[in-house]
């Protein structure tokens, strides 16, 4: 199923292209990173193959960064494409949370995750869930220093509903009224504040309207932790079973 909002063919051409010219020299990095890892050319010791996996995880996240960035273009010149077809989520997430794991490991964080009442098969943008993941993991991960970060995934009457809970540094109640601006209208207003934390939560938020879902956050204050919620329109695709 495809969902598009007003074509554009010059900018979806340009977005393509650059796209192309990205992916191969990426593409490359994160393929030697793999074949290193998995002992192609011989046994690493276990700090050279954790090294190479962190490698192979870079590539993948720089990828999925690119993505996002060229498909915020097509967002911004008003050409969005969705690609909303059959995915076994489950199975997805559990990969992606699976690729953060060395992250995780070299701050000595746990990433634990839980999954309740998913169907087998799912449709949905599998491009901007993997973004989603990512970015949020990535934030997750990077303002954690100890504890633990969680992420738990739930389905109910066509809604995936995911939340991802840390116990880093908190958000306060004045940057979370900023969080998901555009980064330009948080530097013109106090860029020392931290305001938005970046273009990564932005690109987010805009991909998550974009396909009629929401993001929230939680959070006590500072240094208690924070849970991001986002809730996505996603159809169980007839015939398909649910887990428990």
């Amino acid at each position: 199923m495809k969902k598009t909002v007003k074509n554009s063919p010059k900018n979806a051409e340009m977005s393509s292209m650059i796209a192309h010219e990205l992916r191969s020299p990426i593409g490359a990095i994160r393929a030697a990173a793999s074949l290193l890892a998995d002992g192609s050319y011989g046994k690493l010791p276990r700090k050279a193959k954790e090294t190479a996996m962190l490698i192979q995880n870079a590539a993948d996240r720089l990828l999925s960064q690119t993505e996002g960035y060229l498909r915020l273009m097509q967002l911004s010149s008003g050409f969005y494409e969705a690609q909303n077809e059959p995915y076994a989520v489950e199975d997805l997430i559990k990969k992606l949370i699976a690729e953060w794991k060395p992250q995780a490991k070299l701050k000595k964080l746990k990433l634990k995750s839980a999954f309740r009442n998913i169907p087998d098969t799912l449709f949905i943008d599998q491009a901007l869930l993997t973004h989603v993941i990512y970015n949020l993991l990535d934030n997750a991960i990077r303002y954690t220093d100890s504890g633990f970060i969680e992420v738990n995934v739930t389905w109910r009457a066509g809604i995936l509903t995911i939340l991802i809970k840390d116990t880093g540094r908190g958000i306060t109640t004045e940057i979370k009224k900023e969080l998901f601006k555009h980064p330009k209208y948080c530097m013109k207003k106090n860029r020392s504040k931290g305001c938005g934390m970046g273009l990564g939560l932005y690109i987010v938020a805009e991909f998550i309207k974009s396909a009629n879902g929401t993001i929230d956050i939680q959070s006590k204050g500072k240094n208690k932790g924070s849970t991001f919620i986002v809730h996505l329109p996603a159809v169980k695709v007839d015939g398909g079973n649910t887990n428990r």
